[in-house]
């Protein structure tokens, strides 16, 4: 069975690279996909889990992961995460 999932675009469309702190008040999300962008997270603070693909990575403080173009992940963290969120475009990694 084929279950259509979230896309998420948080590029704004104006700038090719977009840096942004990661809402604290995440805590677990759906699966999703981001649209036509990649994405860096380095979390200072928060453990938990981070399923990319259907592969779960454990994963604490001092942690960065690189989410590709059209990966499915999602979150599922058990205390408060602290991070930075990079997103960029394709042609801002191609130039």
């Amino acid at each position: 069975m084929h279950t259509e999932l979230p896309i998420k675009d948080k590029s704004g469309g104006k700038a090719p690279m977009k840096i942004a702190p990661f809402k604290s008040s995440i805590r677990r999300t759906e699966a999703h996909r981001h649209n036509g962008y990649f994405e860096l997270i380095y979390l200072t603070a928060g453990e938990g889990v981070h399923i990319i693909d259907d592969r779960q990575y454990t994963f604490a403080p001092l942690t960065l992961f690189v989410i590709r173009k059209d990966q499915v992940h999602c979150w599922d963290l058990t205390t408060p995460g602290e991070a930075m969120c990079g997103s960029s475009e394709k042609s801002w990694w191609t130039r």
